[in-house]
């Protein structure tokens, strides 16, 4: 039976489609101006444009998130996919937006109270929750298909950036030694060095990156580990935004899945992305800063390559230009062939 639930679901989902656009619209802050933003469904977002002769804008996605969205609602949406990710299935996840459009919270959210928890703690919980699940399923001698048979489970966590079109490891030193362990602090001082990307196959690997193995009972501390890791990111004051990423944080989940008996073995990447905030230069005063202009060139560069490797795969076209950055050179697993991928549009209210 639980098989095929599980059966049901990944047909829905691709029923629905391997690549879905979800918007969200974040409430509007003290200082902002009035609202233009509506959703007057659950599909369709309508932007005031006072001036123009319709006086507004009709946008459609998949599925609509407005200001009184939490993110429990939001996770809801995505973890079906989250789910199928042990199913061999490669997944990713990412919110797109102009600076302070709110995608951090929603790939993040907020360690103040569990209900603030975004999708990146609540799907690595799930994940280990699932594992859990089909071992003591196995034990009891339940026959659930990949659940049974004596199948092993395992989950590998790693962080980095994109940051200028190179590649930061955010863990750090890791120890490989402990299973489940959190992350040594990161030595002071210590250069990070640009790492490669190595595409074998379907699978692409990035060389010399730290990881962590993870499980349901070292959730808190694989968190913290990550959380001392999300304090090294890029990030700068602007006139948009007080504390902008500069980069293109990416949290990846590599499950892998072992059947000893018949010598089978799986891998399905989990890509959770918190793409650096699309901005113009003159808005964001960045300039006169040679440093912040050299940031918005790369942000906004592989923002576009990114743009283009989605619409090629919406078009079904032969040649995908994964390799034009860093970035979908990176997430080129997870974007086409046996993937699902979900993109959230993260929209400022007051546009």
């Amino acid at each position: 039976e639980r098989r095929r639930r599980r059966l049901l679901q990944n047909q829905l989902q691709e029923l629905k489609g391997s690549i879905r656009v979800m918007c969200r619209v974040r409430p509007t802050a003290a200082g902002e101006g009035a609202a233009v933003v509506t959703i007057p469904t659950p599909t369709d977002v309508l932007v005031a444009q006072p001036g123009t002769r319709e006086g507004r804008r009709s946008f459609a996605f998949d599925q609509a998130f407005g200001p009184g969205s939490g993110q429990e609602a939001v996770f809801e949406e995505v973890e079906p996919c989250v789910e199928s990710v042990l199913d061999g299935f490669n997944v990713c996840i990412f919110a797109y937006g102009q600076t302070g459009s709110g995608k951090t919270f929603t790939m993040e959210g907020s360690s103040r109270e569990e209900g603030l928890a975004g999708i990146n703690p609540r799907a690595l919980r799930r994940l280990f929750e699932m594992i859990a699940e089909r071992k003591q399923l196995a034990a009891m001698g339940g026959r659930g298909g990949g659940e049974s048979g004596g199948w092993e489970y395992a989950v590998s966590l790693s962080y980095l950036e994109i940051y200028n079109e190179n590649l930061r490891d955010l863990l750090g030193d890791v120890p490989a030694a402990r299973a489940g362990g959190a992350a040594a602090a990161p030595k002071k001082g210590k250069e990070r060095a640009s790492l490669d990307i190595r595409s074998t196959g379907e699978q692409v690997q990035v060389l010399g990156l730290s990881s962590l193995q993870a499980d349901l009972y070292f959730a808190d501390e694989v968190e913290e580990a990550l959380r001392r890791g999300g304090g090294r990111r890029s990030v700068a004051a602007t006139k948009c935004n007080a504390s902008s990423s500069r980069s293109h944080p990416t949290l990846d989940a590599e499950s892998l899945q072992a059947l000893p008996s018949r010598r089978e073995r799986r891998h399905a990447p989990l890509h959770l992305v918190d793409l650096a905030g699309s901005e113009r230069v003159k808005k964001s005063d960045v300039s006169g800063q040679a440093t912040g202009m050299l940031e918005a060139q790369a942000i906004n560069k592989s923002l576009s390559a990114l743009g283009n490797v989605m619409a090629k795969l919406q078009e079904k076209a032969k040649h995908v230009p994964f390799r034009d950055s860093k970035l979908t050179q990176l997430l080129a697993d997870s974007l086409g062939g046996n993937s699902k991928t979900f993109m959230f549009v993260n929209i400022n209210p007051s546009a």
